[in-house]
């Protein structure tokens, strides 16, 4: 292939470089946001129960920003699987319409065996894994709508947990 010549995936390669560079400026907006030093979770040894308990708690408001990154790396990944799709159809000698996108549902306009690997990837086709609706494409798509139509509002989570069977000092 000379210099001058597109491989077909170069877009699909470009946007993924993008959704890379994007997760790396929303990671840089974390550590700024979280510090650099990890939170540190001390136990305390009940000594009736004979239980570590250890608790995590942060008061700490994402910034807008962070929202705005994630909004780009999630499009910018939805995008890049439209610009495969749109490949797909190209690869087999149709023109791509108003229509096609990723995930595909139904398009005649690509070769039978790539529809037939895109279906094996829909949520709705993988009764050995996660609930459709915690698929990574379902969720995928469902950030990707979100964004498209509203804001992303990000959360912090808090969690407790409990250790037995722990002698008192470690």
């Amino acid at each position: 292939m000379s210099a001058g010549t597109r491989h077909p995936l170069d877009g699909v390669r470009v946007k993924l470089a993008r959704a890379r560079a994007h997760l790396k400026t929303f990671e840089a907006h974390v550590r700024e946001t979280v510090g650099p030093e990890p939170d540190r979770i001390p136990g305390e040894f009940d000594g009736n129960s004979g239980q570590y308990l250890f608790r995590a708690q942060r008061e700490m408001r994402a910034p807008l920003v962070l929202s705005a990154i994630s909004g780009d790396v999630v499009h910018t990944l939805y995008a890049a699987l439209d610009y495969l799709a749109w490949e797909l159809v190209a690869a087999n000698g149709q023109t791509g319409t108003t229509r096609t996108a990723f995930p595909i549902f139904q398009n005649p306009g690509i070769h039978p065996d790539a529809q037939a690997l895109i279906k094996r990837l829909q949520p709705f086709d993988r009764p050995n894994e996660a609930p459709p609706n915690d698929h990574p494409l379902t969720l995928l798509y469902e950030l990707e709508r979100r964004d498209k139509h509203q804001t992303l509002n990000l959360t912090t989570n808090a969690a407790q947990g409990r250790i037995s069977g722990l002698p008192p000092r470690i």
